[in-house]
This record gives C-alpha cells, sequence and structure tokens, in this order.
C-alpha cells in the first residue's frame, strides 16, 4: 500500500487537468501552501532523524574509542619502557602479528596565528604575492551601460522567470 501510495504521488501532474478559473487559481495556492508546509514537516522530521542516529553513533563509538585509548597509551608505555624491543639500529618500527609499533618523524609545520601579524612580517621582507584579477564590479557595469560582453564570458539570464508566491511567504 506505501509504495502503490508513492507511485501515485509521484505522478502529481495529470495530464488533461487545467485551472480554468480565477477561483481554481487561489485553490491551487492553496494546495501549494498546504505541500510547502509538508514538506517543511518532512524536513524536520528527517533534521531530527539524524540527529537522534548521530546521538546513537556517538554512544556507541564512547566504548571503541576509550579501548582505543587505553591500548595506545599502554602500547606507547610498553615501548618507551622498552625501545629496544620497538626500535634498533634502522628500524623506527616493529612488525607484530596484529599490527605494527613504531615512531614516525612529524613534518615541521608552520600554524598561522595571528594573520595581520604575519602579513606585516611578509611585506617587510618583500614576500607579498599581489593577485591580479579582473575587478568584476567595473566589467559588470561596462556590460550593463554599453553591452560589450567581454572576451572569456557569456550572457545568461535575462528572461523573465516564473514564480509561485504564496501568503504565508
Amino acid at each position: 500500500p506505501f509504495v502503490a501510495e508513492l507511485e501515485a504521488e509521484d505522478q502529481a501532474v495529470q495530464p488533461g487537468w487545467a485551472i480554468r478559473s480565477v477561483g481554481e487559481v487561489d485553490w491551487s495556492l492553496e494546495r501549494i501552501t498546504e505541500a510547502r508546509r509538508e514538506l517543511a514537516e518532512v524536513d524536520e522530521m528527517e533534521r531530527a532523524a539524524i540527529e537522534r542516529i548521530r546521538a546513537k553513533a556517538e554512544q556507541l563509538r564512547k566504548h571503541p574509542t576509550q579501548t582505543v585509548d587505553f591500548f595506545s597509551h599502554h602500547l606507547r608505555m610498553w615501548a618507551e619502557e622498552h625501545p629496544e624491543q620497538v626500535t634498533s639500529g634502522n628500524r623506527k618500527s616493529r612488525a607484530f602479528l596484529h599490527g605494527r609499533l613504531g615512531y614516525r618523524a612529524k613534518p615541521l609545520r608552520l600554524e598561522v596565528q595571528d594573520g595581520e601579524a604575519l602579513l606585516e612580517w611578509a611585506r617587510h621582507r618583500s614576500l607579498i604575492v599581489t593577485k591580479v584579477e579582473p575587478n568584476m564590479q567595473l566589467v559588470r557595469a561596462l556590460f550593463k551601460s554599453q553591452g560589450e560582453v567581454p572576451a572569456g564570458c557569456d550572457v545568461v539570464g535575462g528572461d523573465s522567470e516564473f514564480y509561485v508566491q504564496t501568503k504565508e511567504e
């Protein structure tokens, strides 16, 4: 029954049906208002269901996350107490039946904390890149006033677009 209901809803535009009076226009606007309200309710139900699923997933992640943290901590403690069991010579890690323990060098990197301070520092050292780009505000003004279409551009739009606005919008 539910599938048949969905299939019937997929055929919302009925061939042969047409608006024939001003009263039917208003009635149609009322139907659109109701349908948009229903769509908003469906969106809210979806949001609530997703939130419930996220909360449940977070709850389900808790124990495995604690397990990973617990064993990772103890493996690190063991590796620090027994470095000869993990690294020796050029070896930075050791393989086990179910995985590998080891050390990796983390590359040095910069993390910007104060963008303005960095910009000022870069200015004093001539480490500034100037981006060259067209001034689109002026390009659009020229197009609007003279009709000139700039190279690399296409003209889109300009035609009228039908819209439906209900009393609740």
